[in-house]
C-alpha cells in the first residue's frame, strides 16, 4: 500500500516538474515572462551549433533507446503494459533527459 502512494507521489511530482519545464519552454520560445529567451544570448558559428545539436540528438536517442524493452524492438505489436519492470522506467528516463538538457542549458547561463 506505501509503495502505490510513494508510486503515485512520484508520477505527480514528475508530471508537476514536466509542467514547469514545458510552460518554461514555451515562455523560452516566444519570449514571455522568462528571464531569458530563445532571442537573447551570444552569437556562435555553424560549427558549434552543429557539434551541440548533435549532441543533444544523441542524448535524446540513447534516452529512447535505452526505455524501450528489447522485446518491444522484436515484436511490433506487442503490448507495453505487459512488461512489469518497464512500467515505471518511463519516467525515470524522461527525468534523466530533463535533467541532462537543465544542466546543459546551466552551462551555458552560469549566472542563472
Amino acid at each position: 500500500m506505501v509503495a502505490r502512494f510513494l508510486i503515485l507521489f512520484y508520477a505527480m511530482v514528475s508530471y508537476a516538474v514536466f509542467l514547469v519545464s514545458f510552460l518554461y519552454a514555451v515562455g523560452f520560445v516566444d519570449n514571455y515572462l522568462v528571464p531569458k529567451s530563445i532571442d537573447v544570448g551570444r552569437r556562435s558559428n555553424l560549427s558549434e551549433a552543429i557539434v551541440i545539436d548533435l549532441l543533444l540528438l544523441g542524448i535524446f536517442a540513447i534516452q529512447q533507446t535505452s526505455r524501450t524493452p528489447s522485446s518491444l524492438l522484436r515484436h511490433e505489436n506487442a503490448h507495453y503494459e505487459a512488461f512489469g519492470p518497464f512500467r515505471h522506467s518511463r519516467g525515470v528516463m524522461s527525468k534523466c533527459a530533463r535533467n541532462a538538457l537543465l544542466k546543459y542549458d546551466r552551462s551555458l547561463n552560469p549566472h542563472q
